[in-house]
């Protein structure tokens, strides 16, 4: 579940799919099991943007010049849920 009113600049933490891949030979009937191999992950940071397509959010923020540093774009699609930890940079102008 994706909280639509978290606003940017808020710390949020993430729960996401992501996908898996394989190497070498392998019979149909393997490859198919390996669809089971799908890892859940979890990212935290600041939220910079959100839309129908992507959430973005980074590690660091330099409120001087507002640059981002380490940041990760997640798909909608592989997003299962996400949820306000902390107010973050909200109150300094970011967002």
């Amino acid at each position: 579940m994706v909280d639509i009113n978290i606003k940017p600049g808020s710390v949020v933490e993430l729960a996401w799919l992501d996908s898996s891949s394989s190497t070498g030979w392998m019979t149909i009937d393997d490859a198919v099991k390996e669809k089971g191999s799908l890892y859940t992950c979890r990212s935290v940071g600041y939220l910079l943007h959100y839309d129908n397509e992507f959430v973005v959010i980074n590690q660091s923020i330099c409120l001087g010049n507002r640059d981002v540093q380490n940041t990760i774009a997640v798909p909608r699609v592989s997003i299962t849920a996400m949820k306000s930890i902390g107010k973050g940079v909200r109150s300094e102008g970011i967002g």
